[in-house]
């Protein structure tokens, strides 16, 4: 049985949920209403448009997908765990 997954929305969350999926053979699409992934967060256009190096900013996420994109985008990233605990690939990352 051939499996596969309809991911709405190309945001952070979106996006590393293909990644994932995708990384575990399952078949992907990535459905996106605007014509630019990133969703809200688009981290590095976030420290561009403060005029800033990613490594000069703070990112302050309160998701693993949040903290991953932070981590990417060069920037120091910490995680608010009162919602939800970070978990080993969070503390690796620290």
């Amino acid at each position: 049985m051939r499996v596969r997954v309809l991911v709405a929305g190309g945001g952070i969350a979106g996006l590393v949920a293909v990644a994932d999926l995708a990384r575990n053979g399952l078949t992907t699409v990535l459905l996106e209403a605007t014509p630019r992934l990133g969703g809200q967060a688009q981290t590095r256009s976030a420290a561009a448009r403060l005029r800033a190096a990613p490594n000069t900013c703070l990112a302050l996420e309160y998701s693993h997908n949040g903290v991953r994109a932070g981590y990417a985008a060069g920037m120091m990233t910490v995680m608010a765990s009162d919602l939800l605990g970070a978990n080993d690939e969070m503390a690796a990352s620290a």
